[in-house]
């Protein structure tokens, strides 16, 4: 088995770092960029940083209550070995999802010529008796797609955030049932500044799911949903890279990325941060609320998978976070 190897790139003030650094374009103006290709990947880069050497230890920090866990090693352990709370709760969670927003499969169509008989209706001596398929299915499906911020103010519980990551797995499930191929990307963001200005920005980006995998709730569960991804391996990348000493104390702010023309070109799409953490607060929230919220930033940005669908009338205010509409 080959050495394991990620690559350490500091040039002209910047720093790029992991073993996934084509990641870093879905983030753009960062002075420190730290790129995974799995989650495993990335906890396998934090087992090498130690509290002693930290700027900022707060990932190291023991109590379960803000990151989910009760220290790093758990963290660290629960990426690796699985989650089985989080992916039971995440998958009865997308169950309720889906059964509230169905998933709308294209209907059998039959012909008098086809690829094979359907036997009753031949019995029972309809001439449209002949499977047709779907020429369609044939061809390479087109890949969307979805980066999702897994950044989150203090106030936001771990339950919402677990909550979200089931949501977001429902909504993999629609697009992939709508004919897509859907690749995941959790990308944390912090900033040392305020508005236009974000000064000195670093980002965290871990590939969660490949597009040629079929959705595994249990990877989604801890790569979006495990508080520990963020509160505790995030700011251990964080705090243990010097020059991110910029940010402050704080660690910085959180901030969206806004989606543009050229992502949209190469169907690339955005989830907001979590922000309002009402709206994924209980599974009947998620149902409703919550994946609505998700629907309409992908509806709004052009995401092809819901193209017939309508977003938020135009007399109501959207709560999605950012001003640019594509």
């Amino acid at each position: 088995m080959s050495e394991w190897k990620y690559e350490d790139i500091r040039e002209g003030g910047k720093v790029r770092r992991g073993d996934a650094l084509y990641l870093e374009r879905y983030v753009r103006g960062t002075s420190h960029a730290s790129c995974w290709e799995s989650p495993e990947s990335f906890a396998k880069y934090i087992e090498t940083l130690s509290k002693s050497r930290a700027w900022h230890g707060s990932g190291w920090e023991e109590g379960d209550d803000f990151s989910g866990s009760r220290s790093m090693q758990q963290t660290i352990d629960q990426c690796r070995y699985g989650w089985p709370e989080g992916a039971a709760a995440a998958s009865k969670i997308r169950d309720r999802v889906l059964a509230e927003n169905p998933i709308r499969k294209e209907p059998v169509k039959y012909g008098i010529a086809g690829a094979y008989p359907n036997v009753p209706r031949a019995i029972a001596g309809d001439p449209m008796n002949m499977r047709v398929l779907d020429a369609t299915k044939t061809k390479k499906k087109p890949v969307i797609t979805l980066v999702s911020n897994m950044s989150c103010p203090w106030y936001v519980g771990a339950e919402s955030i677990s909550n979200r990551a089931a949501s977001v797995a429902a909504v993999v499930d629609q697009i992939e049932a709508a004919g897509y191929c859907c690749e995941v990307v959790a990308v944390a963001t912090t900033c040392s500044g305020w508005g236009e200005d974000k000064g000195f920005i670093s980002t965290v980006s871990v590939l969660v799911k490949p597009s040629h995998q079929p959705v595994d709730i249990g990877r989604l569960a801890f790569g979006l949903g495990n508080s520990g991804m963020f509160r505790r391996m995030v700011f251990a990348d964080w705090g243990t890279e010097q020059t991110c000493q910029k940010l402050g104390h704080s660690l910085g702010h959180v901030y969206n990325l806004e989606p543009d023309a050229d992502f949209k070109e190469k169907n690339i799409y955005f989830l907001p941060q979590l922000t309002e953490s009402d709206m994924f607060k209980t599974p009947e929230k998620c149902a409703t609320e919550g994946v609505t919220y998700l629907l309409d930033a992908l509806t709004e940005q052009g995401c092809p998978a819901f193209k017939n669908r309508v977003v938020v009338p135009k007399d109501k205010e959207s709560k999605l976070p950012w001003k640019k509409k594509v």
